[in-house]
């Protein structure tokens, strides 16, 4: 009992310094065609989605009806082995946007890149701290979808520590720190954070 309260209380902690986060304005469907990546709308100040627990968090994802999430994925928050801030980031970012998750840590291939060869880069959707948008709105992100290019922008300026230390995007001239672009992402966003939250440590300890 007293480490499930120490969870929730380090999740509270986490959580609350980010009364507000970055979000684009003049959100639209994606769509075809060139997206101008200089002239993008300043961000606005929506809030964060509101503080829970873990178990809270993962009910109110689960239970989002603008998150469609592939079935092992929601069996992955289900069982407590998705990191808290993949959880807030996704309640966070659906007050804005509809998203199609395709990837959290069942179905992903222990190493970047495919595979589980030993001596290999460990995913971070392998620890559960990362996951995969591959729509919004409804429309596939490729890098003519205007709205996946507004979540992207969004990521860059998110405060620490919901900030992902990678992001993976169809778009090479976005260079903010952890944004790559290659073959492997023209037709999802990626999101990965780096190290364990402590919250989640906390959670995990309690469990066992």
């Amino acid at each position: 009992m007293i480490a499930r309260s120490l969870a929730a209380g380090a999740v509270a902690a986490l959580l609350a310094p980010l009364v507000f986060v970055a979000a684009a304005v003049g959100i639209l469907p994606g769509r075809a065609g060139a997206v101008d990546q200089t002239t993008m709308p300043t961000p606005a100040s929506v809030p964060l989605a509101p503080t829970a627990n873990a178990g809270e968090l993962a009910d109110q994802v689960l239970a989002n009806p603008r998150l469609t999430i592939y079935a092992a994925g929601r069996g992955d928050i289900a069982s407590g082995v998705i990191d808290s801030r993949v959880l807030t980031l996704l309640q966070t970012l659906s007050q804005r946007w509809e998203l199609t998750v395709t990837s959290l840590k069942s179905g992903h291939s222990r190493c970047v890149g495919g595979g589980a060869r030993a001596g290999c880069s460990v995913s971070n959707h392998w620890h559960g701290r990362g996951v995969d948008i591959a729509e919004v709105h409804g429309a596939a992100v490729t890098a003519g979808n205007t709205a996946a290019l507004d979540i992207a922008r969004t990521l860059a300026a998110l405060p620490a520590p919901l900030r992902p230390d990678e992001v993976g995007t169809p778009w090479p001239a976005l260079d903010d720190p952890g944004f790559f672009a290659d073959a492997a992402h023209r037709d999802h966003l990626h999101i990965g954070y780096d190290r364990k939250a402590p919250e989640f440590h906390l959670m995990k300890d309690s469990e066992g």
